[in-house]
Formats: C-alpha cells, structure tokens, sequence
C-alpha cells in the first residue's frame, strides 16, 4: 500500500472519482473527498452500495449533482464532467476552501456527539440500575 502522503497526493490528481455501483468505495471515496475530488456514485439497495452518496451528502459542495440516478445518469454525469474540466476546477476550488466546515470532516464535532452518546448510554444504564463495569 502507498504511504498516505502519496495517496492523498494521487488522490488529488483526480478529476473525478468514478465509485463502484455494487460496492462502493468507503476509505478510498472519503480520501477522494478529503483531496477535493468529487465522487460520482450511484445508490443501490445495499447498505455497501449506498456508502459513497452518503460520504458524498456529508461532505457537501454540489454532491447531489454527483449522485446518478440509474447506470444511464452515471454516464451522463461522467462525459459532463469530463468535457467541462475548467468548471470541474472551479467545484473543486470551492470544496477545497469549505472542507474543514463539512460535516464529514469536522472531527471535533464527531468526538464531541460520540462523547454525548457515552454520557447518555452511561446516564441511561445507570438509571436501569445497571452498574458500572471496571
């Protein structure tokens, strides 16, 4: 496997990320993200077929208009992306500057929920009468 500065270096190489339909990209799709490129995606039944509009919803910056329909959009979205490069810069540019205040990406905010989530976990064991596990 690359060390992370050279994926993260391929990664943002990248005009467009093209996700797997039947089993979406996780890691690799959030990296994707992180450089600023966009993933198209489409959503099947799946839970693993739905993860790449999920990371992409999360991230923000135009991600519905990354998220095909069907296999025909897919491809629709794909040749508009590919003949419209300078826009393409232009959507990256602006993730690029709001990364840090989307959600997928604002770790304080991840910590600070799950933290809430142990408190409550914690309050609502012991109010059951549940005792504290050492």
């Amino acid at each position: 496997m690359a060390a992370e500065e050279d994926f993260m270096r391929m990664s943002a190489a990248v005009d467009l990320f093209l996700d797997t339909p039947r089993c979406n990209a996780h890691t690799t799709a959030s990296y994707s993200l992180w450089a600023s490129s966009p993933v198209l995606t489409l959503s099947l039944l799946r839970p693993v077929a739905r993860v790449g509009s999920s990371l992409s919803l999360a991230a923000g910056v135009h991600a519905a208009s990354y998220i095909a329909r069907d296999y025909q959009d897919y491809a629709k979205i794909m040749r508009v992306v590919v003949n419209n490069l300078h826009t393409q810069e232009l959507v990256r540019k602006k993730s690029l500057a709001l990364r840090e205040r989307q959600g997928l990406f604002d770790v304080a905010g991840w910590v600070s929920s799950m933290e809430r989530s142990f408190r409550l976990l914690g309050e609502t064991a012991a109010a059951r009468g549940f005792s504290q596990v050492d």
